[in-house]
C-alpha cells in the first residue's frame, strides 16, 4: 500500500466518526489567530458532489477541519475548486463555484458545513468565540451580486460604511428552523480578495461552536454569462484583530410582545458589551425597509448581563405585521444588528385563545401569532398532517408574540398547526402550496 492510500485509510478510521460525535472539547488560544486552510484532501464521495467530505489538516494548533458539501439549489451548480489557495486572501477558505450561462434573473447557492476536531482524533474541538468573515462580497460589474449566508451565529458586524445588504433568512438543508444572516454584495467588481475593503466584508460571531453551516452563491438581475465566482471566508478564533477587532455586544436574548394596551414591548439582554455607545430600535412594516424609532443608552462596558426595555404605542396602527430589530452602535461607529422579531396587530378584539397564521396558504415561511398570555413562555410548534403525523416540530423557550417557521421542505397539502403551552393546545388549519 502506498503512503497516500495509507494516510487516507488512517484518517477514514480515525476521523470520519466526527459526524457521530456527541461531546465537544474546548480549544483555547492565547491570542487572536487566523485559521489556515490549504491542501484540502477528498475523504468521501465524488469530487464536488453533494455529501462529499474534504479534510484540511492543521488549520490551527492541534486542530483539523472537515468541510462537507451539504447540497445546492440547482443541479447545474458546480464546484470548480474546494479551496483556490493560489489566489485571494492567504489562509482563508476559498471555494470556487460556477453555474454556467444564465438566461434570466435567478439566485443560486451551495451549502457547506465545516467541523473542527482535535488533530488525529474524532473529538470535536469547540471555540469559545469564533468569527467568520466573508471577504470581498462583490459583483461582476453588470448583473451579478454575490451572496453569502451564515447560520446559527449569535450576531453579526458591519463596518460603519458598508455596501452590503443584510437579510434574515431561515433554514438549512438539515435544520429547517435554523436562523441565518445573508450578506448580499453590490454589483461593483472589486479586484482580488482584499481584507482592507471594509465596505464589502460581513462578519458573523459564534459562541461555543465546533460546527458552522454557510451558503455561498449569488443572484442576478437578468441574463449573465461567465458565472465562475471566487469566495473567501476568513475564520478566526477568539477576538479578531483590526480591522475586524471589536464586536460591540453579545445579545443573550431579545423578545417583542404586544401588551393589552396595544403597546409593543421590546426586552433584550446583553451578556457582553465592549465600548458600546447606544442601541437603536428599528421598525419595519414590510420586514425589509427599517427605520429608527428610538435610542436606548448602553452600559458601555460590561461582562455581566444587562437588561434593557423599550416600549412603543401601536394604537393608531391598523391590522398587520410589524418587525423590530436592535442595532448596537459602538464608540467607533461600528454597528451590529440583532435578529428580527415580529408582532402581529389584530383587526378585531376577539381575545379567545386562537392562532393567527400568515400567509395562509403558505409556500416557504409561516408566521404564527399566539395568544397574549402565552408570550414569553416555552411553546412547541407542530405542523401535523390530516392523518396526525407530525412533519415539523420546533420549540421556543421564550416565545415572542409572533414566531416564523421555515416550511419550504413540507410537501404541498392540507395540515393543522398545533401550538402547545403548559398542557394546553390550540390549532389552526394550514394550506401548504
Amino acid at each position: 500500500m502506498n503512503q497516500s492510500l495509507l494516510t487516507t485509510s488512517l484518517y477514514r478510521k480515525l476521523l470520519l466518526p466526527l459526524f457521530l460525535f456527541s461531546c465537544s472539547l474546548p480549544v483555547f488560544s492565547q491570542q487572536p489567530k487566523d485559521l489556515v486552510f490549504g491542501n484540502g484532501m477528498l475523504m468521501t464521495g465524488a469530487p464536488g458532489t453533494d455529501n462529499a467530505v474534504y479534510f484540511f489538516s492543521g488549520v490551527n494548533a492541534g486542530m483539523d477541519a472537515f468541510v462537507k458539501i451539504k447540497g445546492r439549489s440547482d443541479a447545474a451548480l458546480t464546484l470548480i475548486d474546494i479551496d483556490n489557495s493560489g489566489a485571494g486572501y492567504s489562509g482563508s477558505f476559498q471555494p470556487q463555484i460556477g453555474i454556467g450561462t444564465l438566461s434570466a434573473a435567478t439566485s443560486w447557492w451551495m451549502e457547506f458545513e465545516v467541523s473542527f476536531v482535535r488533530t488525529g482524533t474524532s473529538q470535536a474541538a469547540s471555540f469559545p468565540e469564533m468569527h467568520a468573515s466573508a471577504i470581498d462580497i462583490d459583483g461582476n460589474g453588470s448583473a451579478i451580486r454575490e451572496q453569502i449566508a451564515f447560520f446559527g451565529a449569535s450576531s453579526y458586524l458591519l463596518e460603519s460604511i458598508s455596501s452590503l445588504t443584510v437579510n434574515n433568512i431561515t433554514g438549512t438543508i438539515s435544520q429547517p428552523s435554523m436562523a441565518g444572516i445573508q450578506f448580499t454584495g453590490p454589483l461593483t467588481s472589486y479586484a482580488g480578495m482584499d481584507s482592507s475593503l471594509l465596505d464589502v466584508i460581513g462578519t458573523t460571531r459564534y459562541i461555543n461552536t465546533n460546527m458552522i453551516t454557510f451558503r455561498i452563491g449569488g443572484t442576478t438581475t437578468g441574463s449573465a454569462g461567465s458565472n465562475d465566482r471566487d469566495y473567501s471566508i476568513r475564520f478566526r478564533d477568539l477576538s479578531a484583530s483590526s480591522p475586524l477587532n471589536t464586536l460591540p455586544v453579545t445579545f443573550a436574548s431579545f423578545t417583542a410582545t404586544l401588551n393589552s394596551n396595544k403597546k409593543a414591548e421590546l426586552h433584550w439582554t446583553t451578556a457582553v458589551e465592549m465600548n458600546t455607545a447606544h442601541f437603536e430600535i428599528e421598525r419595519s412594516l414590510d420586514g425589509i425597509q427599517f427605520s429608527s424609532q428610538g435610542i436606548v443608552l448602553a452600559s458601555n462596558n460590561s461582562n455581566s448581563d444587562r437588561n434593557y426595555r423599550f416600549t412603543e404605542e401601536l394604537g393608531l396602527m391598523s391590522a398587520g405585521m410589524v418587525w423590530y430589530r436592535i442595532r448596537s452602535v459602538d464608540q467607533d461607529g461600528k454597528t451590529m444588528v440583532s435578529g428580527t422579531r415580529m408582532i402581529r396587530i389584530s383587526g378585531n378584539n376577539n381575545k379567545a385563545a386562537r392562532l393567527s397564521l400568515y400567509p395562509n396558504p403558505a409556500i416557504q415561511a409561516l408566521s404564527i401569532t399566539i395568544p397574549a398570555n402565552w408570550q414569553n413562555k416555552v411553546l412547541t410548534y407542530e405542523i401535523v398532517t390530516i392523518a396526525g403525523q407530525v412533519v415539523n416540530r420546533v420549540q421556543r423557550k421564550n416565545s415572542s408574540q409572533t414566531e416564523t417557521l421555515n416550511i419550504q421542505s413540507v410537501a404541498a397539502g392540507n395540515y393543522f398547526v398545533l401550538v402547545r403551552c403548559e398542557g394546553q393546545v390550540i390549532s389552526e388549519k394550514l394550506v401548504k402550496l
